[in-house]
């Protein structure tokens, strides 16, 4: 398992199409900043509007993560080819999760850096508070991004193909939090039920807001609760699923 995490996250990091994607919201934020800079505009409110709740992070860079660890398997065989050297299909899936994992950190990490440098450069003025959330929202952005993309990895392996698990992804990160948020806001019911609350991303704010709020118990469990009820189950599926599964890519 540990020379397939190592040489799909090689693989991946080469990637070109990667960095792009990691690129694209850097540069759009960067030239926000320097615009509210020039014009004596930046606070630290506007600095985390931009580098703190960033949603093109989440679906551009968890997109390009996603085909990069499931989607080319389809292309290449290289599933079928691992399968038929001896490896164990419940390993195989353990071990592109774990990329997930790992390439999720550094990405995060990468973002976090850049957002300190440029804090640093624009001399933003954050104060305690609005730093706890710029640090506590990368953390989220991490929970975020590895809960979708084992949900969007599931239905690739159930359907073989990787244009549905995009399809999940985007729906995951970006679709069924706006309408559960719309849900919540216009059905009494999903009001007076809280079923609002029971999506894998709210869960996620809710543990934000508990940090935020002076209760980090609470926030650790809450992410565990996300963890072990979506991610653990969705993992055992997958495998369930795919050790049934006759191959056909």
């Amino acid at each position: 398992m540990i020379n397939i995490i190592r040489a799909d996250f090689r693989r991946i990091i080469q990637k070109k199409l990667l960095w792009i994607m990691m690129a694209v919201p850097l540069i759009i934020n960067t030239a926000v900043l320097f615009y509210h800079h020039s014009k004596d505009e930046l606070t630290g409110f506007r600095f985390l509007t931009y580098f703190g709740n960033d949603s093109m992070v989440l679906v551009l860079v968890g997109s390009v993560i996603l085909l990069s660890v499931y989607g080319d398997e389809l292309r290449s065989m290289a599933m079928t080819t691992l399968i038929g050297r001896g490896y164990s299909r419940t390993n195989i899936i353990l071990a592109k999760f774990i990329d997930v994992v790992l390439l999720v950190i550094a990405v995060n990490i990468f973002y976090a850096v850049i957002a300190l440098v440029l804090m640093l450069a624009f001399r933003v003025p954050l104060t305690g508070f609005e730093t706890k959330v710029l640090a506590f929202r990368y953390l989220m952005n991490i929970y975020d991004m590895i809960g979708n993309i084992t949900f969007a990895a599931f239905f690739i392996f159930l359907m073989e193909n990787s244009a549905v698990g995009v399809f999940i992804f985007l729906a995951t990160s970006v679709l069924i939090p706006a309408l559960i948020q719309f849900a919540s806001n216009t059905m009494e019911f999903v009001q007076k039920f809280h079923l609002n609350r029971l999506d894998y991303n709210a869960i996620g704010n809710m543990a934000f807001s508990d940090f935020m709020l002076g209760m980090p118990g609470y926030a650790v469990l809450k992410v565990l609760i996300g963890v072990v009820v979506y991610v653990v189950t969705f993992l055992v599926l997958t495998a369930v699923f795919f050790n049934k599964k006759e191959l056909s890519f």
